[in-house]
């Protein structure tokens, strides 16, 4: 039954436009400086890099710091293959949390769940699993904004980037990127071993996953409709919209 109107998923962006609205956001996006203010309803984490390197490792910090970064208010949603971690460093404590089983991939080949109550394919981002929470909760309208998906675009490796570069000031702009002990440390070996051909399939398997959702979104719920409002994105699956052309609720 589809009982909600809008949700907006978040990366980053022009969020002060967003405060009254339903939002889901993801990974690094309560390091925003407006993220407070926003205060989004869900978040959503399923990079195991937070999880499994050592604890001085830069994603292993961020994730520890975000028992105190997210509300207790936020609902977050999480790789159930965190639990452990969560239970030994006993994060997330006054907060309303929720293990999401994971395993597989999205396949043209055989059929694949989306209900998240049972195990769902790995989605591959953050994003696409906050999409299948907002179609799950029964939002009828959900857009997309931060979405850029230009990661290709952006050389992540050892001399050059450690980071994308976001709406936000991120602790890996200014660093010594030709340092091997701050490499090790910032960059993990999924980027730091890739080749650009690997790269590029990663990616191929993300927009599948995108356009496979999509598809079966469309044929199970044609009455749920799903746009990114994200300016110069590379995502092309779903239908765009201009921010400033969303009719949000009063």
């Amino acid at each position: 039954m589809l009982k909600k109107i809008n949700a907006v998923l978040l990366l980053a962006g022009g969020l002060s436009l967003l405060k009254n609205e339903e939002t889901f956001c993801m990974n690094e996006l309560d390091q925003h400086p407006m993220y407070k203010e926003i205060q989004p309803k869900y978040h959503s984490l399923i990079d195991t890099a937070y999880f499994t390197q050592p604890l001085d490792y830069f994603h292993t910090q961020q994730f520890l710091k975000k028992t105190n970064s997210i509300s207790p208010a936020t609902k977050i949603f999480i790789n159930i293959k965190a639990k452990e971690f969560i239970e030994q460093h006993k994060m997330f404590t006054g907060h309303c949390l929720y293990y999401i089983s994971m395993q597989g991939i999205m396949n043209d080949k055989f059929d694949f769940n989306i209900d998240i109550e049972k195990t769902i394919p790995f989605p591959k981002n953050s994003a696409l699993l906050c999409l299948l929470l907002a179609v799950y909760m029964g939002y009828s309208k959900i857009y997309l904004l931060g979405c850029e998906h230009n990661f290709l675009s952006v050389h992540i490796a050892a001399d050059k980037s450690l980071s994308y570069g976001w709406a936000y000031k991120d602790a890996r702009d200014d660093l010594d990127t030709s340092n091997p002990e701050v490499v090790k440390k910032y960059l993990d070996e999924r980027h730091t071993h890739a080749s650009y051909e690997l790269q590029i399939s990663r990616a191929k398997q993300l927009f599948k996953n995108y356009r496979l959702f999509y598809n079966k979104v469309q044929k199970l719920y044609p009455c749920i409709k799903i746009y990114n409002a994200t300016p110069n994105s590379f995502l092309d699956v779903f239908p765009t919209i201009k921010f400033d052309d969303i009719k949000f609720p009063k």
